[in-house]
């Protein structure tokens, strides 16, 4: 937590060393959850760092754990110019139905 927690307070440089211990950990520990949030948030720091590569890399190792990092993967995709398209892998998985992967809707206004 205290690496999501540095990452959206800011601090990239603490959040990257916090969420990478954090994925080895619980990659040791076959968390696979933590696994997946520390992934997809250190996928967010090579974003938001401008490290694209490593995003992609990270995002690749997060969707072998479990498939669905979306936040990460559509901040990559905007980042490289691609919104609305994913890059690699695609945004629905492979063992999914087609068209099963619908984009988020904003609440209604009361």
């Amino acid at each position: 937590m205290s690496g999501i927690c540095a990452l959206w307070l800011g601090d990239l440089k603490q959040a990257g060393e916090r969420l990478r211990r954090a994925a080895a950990q619980a990659e040791h520990t076959e968390n696979q959850l933590a696994q997946i949030h520390a992934l997809d948030g250190e996928a967010m720091v090579g974003v938001l760092t401008g490290d694209l590569r490593a995003a992609e890399q990270v995002l690749a190792r997060a969707y072998a754990v479990v498939k669905v990092p979306a936040l990460a993967a559509a901040r990559l995709a905007a980042a490289r110019g691609r919104w609305g398209r994913p890059s690699s892998p695609p945004a629905t998985p492979p063992n999914w139905p087609a068209g099963s992967a619908r984009p988020l809707r904003r609440w209604p206004s009361r």
